[in-house]
C-alpha cells in the first residue's frame, strides 16, 4: 500500500463466548475501490437528476413491472400529479378514462415488445381541465433483459387547439365560398388557380 492515501475500512463486531468466556470478532473488510465507486455512482446520480429536472418535457422512468421510479418536475407539472402520487399505478389517475386502455396496453406492448409505444392522450386535472400530451415510451433493454421504461411527454393542448382553429377556419371558408353567388378564385403567385368554389 502507498503512504498518503486515504483508505477506507468496513470493521464489524461480533460478541462470542468460548467456553463460558466472553470474546470479541473482529473482521475488518477494505472498502476503499468500493467506496470510489459509490461516490462516482451518487455523482452520476446527481447530474442525471440535474439534467433531467432542468428539461421542458416530461420524463418518467419505470422499472421492469412498470412502477414508476422517477418522474421530473416537467412530467408533474403537464399531468398535473405529484410524482409521489404517480408512484404505482397512480399515474394512471390522471388518464382520460377514455384512453386508459390504449396508454396501458400500449406501454405494456413496448415492454414486451422491445419497440416503442408513440401516442396522443388526454390528461385530466382534478379541476376538470383536460391536456393533451405526446407521449413516446421506449424500453431500455441491457443483454437482452427489459432494464427500465423511459417515456417522454410534451403537453400539445395548445398545437391541438390551433390546429382544430384552423380546420375550423378552413371549414368556414369553404363554406362561404360554396354558397356564395359570386365566382371566387385563390391564385397563387404564377397566377394557376389554386381553389375556386363551384
Amino acid at each position: 500500500r502507498r503512504p498518503g492515501i486515504e483508505r477506507e475500512w468496513r470493521v464489524s463486531y461480533v460478541p462470542l463466548s468460548v467456553q463460558g468466556t466472553m470474546a470479541l470478532a473482529t473482521y475488518v473488510e477494505e472498502r476503499t475501490e468500493q467506496a470510489v465507486v459509490e461516490r462516482a455512482l451518487r455523482a452520476q446520480e446527481h447530474e442525471f437528476r440535474a439534467i433531467a429536472d432542468a428539461l421542458p418535457i416530461g420524463l418518467i422512468l419505470r422499472d421492469p413491472s412498470g412502477t414508476i421510479v422517477y418522474g421530473n418536475p416537467a412530467y408533474a407539472r403537464i399531468v398535473g400529479i405529484r410524482v409521489e402520487a404517480a408512484v404505482g399505478g397512480g399515474w394512471k389517475t390522471t388518464i382520460h378514462p377514455d384512453d386508459l386502455v390504449q396508454v396501458t396496453e400500449g406501454v405494456q406492448r413496448a415492454a414486451t415488445s422491445g419497440e416503442p409505444f408513440v401516442s396522443e392522450h388526454r390528461h385530466l386535472f382534478a379541476d376538470g381541465r383536460q391536456v393533451w400530451v405526446s407521449t413516446r415510451t421506449f424500453p431500455v433493454i441491457l443483454g437482452g433483459t427489459l432494464q427500465r421504461m423511459v417515456t417522454l411527454l410534451e403537453d400539445i393542448t395548445t398545437r391541438r387547439a390551433d390546429a382544430e382553429a384552423l380546420r375550423a377556419s378552413e371549414e368556414r371558408f369553404r363554406t362561404i365560398c360554396e354558397v356564395a353567388p359570386l365566382g371566387i378564385f385563390l391564385v397563387d403567385a404564377e397566377a394557376r388557380v389554386a381553389y375556386s368554389n363551384p
